[in-house]
């Protein structure tokens, strides 16, 4: 395992700590977000990328603009990437979705910086708790 690989499995190790203080979901219902996942991170990175490409970079001119633009592109490019790996339930899908919700934790800072808006950072949180519930399923 190369040195890169290592911080990012510690920083893994370090967040799915903090999740695990919380009650578990039942199993029917972690099997069916391990069912839906897949499709979940298909459509999400097609929203992500088109949002961007036909809104984003038409809207946001300004330097801000620009850092969210960059977030939704390489969250939806991480999500693409994680779709065949989670259809086969491989560990690397599940990481390339969570370091999809890392990144998209960027625009999360940049919303409670300029506008007090907790919710990206509330969404965040929900969907790494949810993320972690479904880790032992991918191997």
């Amino acid at each position: 395992m190369s040195e890169h690989e290592k911080k990012g499995t510690a920083v893994i190790s370090s967040v799915e700590k903090f999740f695990k203080q919380f009650p578990a979901l039942p199993v029917g219902f972690r099997e069916f977000l391990v069912t839906i996942a897949p499709w979940l991170a298909l459509i999400f990175g097609i929203i992500g990328i088109t949002g961007v490409v036909f809104g984003g970079f038409r809207i946001y001119w300004t330097p801000l603009g620009s850092v969210i633009s960059l977030v939704g592109i390489v969250t939806s490019i991480l999500l693409l990437m994680a779709y065949p790996k989670l259809v086969k339930k491989q560990a690397k899908g599940w990481e390339y979705v969570f370091w999809a919700m890392v990144v998209s934790a960027i625009s999360a800072v940049v919303a409670i910086i300029y506008s007090f808006n907790l919710f990206p950072a509330l969404v965040i949180a929900a969907g790494l708790y949810l993320l972690f519930q479904i880790k032992q399923y991918y191997k």
